[in-house]
């Protein structure tokens, strides 16, 4: 009986080949089968209780899934659905437009953004509509914004809304009192410092900044030592840095 094995050896009977020799017997083709797309891809909407939100997907049941499973975590990104879905809003969705499947990625997307667009442009106005962009693209796409600009309803509408939203520019002096008001000790959150040198020498400071600044070093890099995050110098497993290795020998905590 033959051996019909991947890898076999040959048998003393087999013709013109050594016995014991190994051969290869070629595997078969696996035949390509034709892409056959199974899941949706559309626009869709995707409703909280009243509140709604647009989107597209090239899987519709796994997006609807994924929405359903960070409103149940309280993650979602949108503020305006996860209010509703704690407030007991229930979740429905439905397909508002059919985008024609490819087996090109850029081409599929583009399809796709260019439905949810659409489906945007209608409804982003509306109270109830909890999409934060009006860029099917995302919030951060500059080139979108850029050409709607150009657009003089956009701009005027856009220009009249900066002017008319809460809250007054602040100035150049509000905005350095409020930088003093949070350095060093006149900050409510600053913590006082003590410092003890080599010779038992003992220096308090009100803040973490001022005794950074005693020592000559970044205030993040004292953070990091009060804090645990890094080893003093001289006290760790490694070398002290050749930057730090005047502090060899101090110490510094928290009062």
């Amino acid at each position: 009986m033959a051996n019909t094995s991947f890898d076999s050896y040959a048998s003393p009977d087999s013709p013109n080949i050594k016995p014991g020799r190994k051969i290869q017997l070629k595997p078969k083709e696996k035949k390509k089968r034709p892409y056959k797309p199974r899941a949706i891809c559309c626009a869709y909407k995707l409703k909280v209780g009243e509140t709604f939100y647009i989107g597209s997907t090239s899987n519709l049941v796994a997006r609807i899934r994924d929405h359903a499973w960070r409103l149940k975590k309280g993650i979602h990104p949108s503020p305006k659905l996860q209010e509703s879905f704690n407030n007991g809003g229930e979740i429905s969705h439905f397909t508002l437009e059919l985008v024609k499947h490819s087996t090109c990625p850029d081409e599929l997307r583009a399809r796709l953004r260019a439905a949810e667009q659409e489906k945007i442009d209608f409804q982003f106005n509306d109270p109830l509509c909890a999409n934060i962009s009006p860029n099917a693209s995302g919030p951060n796409n500059g080139e979108f914004f850029k050409n709607k600009w150009l657009d003089p309803e956009f701009r005027e509408k856009m220009t009249s809304f900066l002017k008319d939203r809460k809250g007054a520019a602040v100035s150049k002096e509000t905005r350095a009192k409020m930088a003093i008001a949070k350095t060093g000790a006149n900050n409510v959150k600053s913590r006082p410092v003590s410092i003890t040198s080599p010779d038992a020498k003992k220096s308090d400071f009100p803040s973490v900044s001022d005794a950074a600044k005693f020592l000559g070093v970044p205030q993040q890099v004292m953070d990091g030592w009060l804090s645990g995050k890094f080893a003093w110098p001289g006290t760790g497993k490694r070398p002290a840095r050749p930057q730090y290795q005047h502090l060899v020998g101090w110490k510094a905590e928290y009062k």
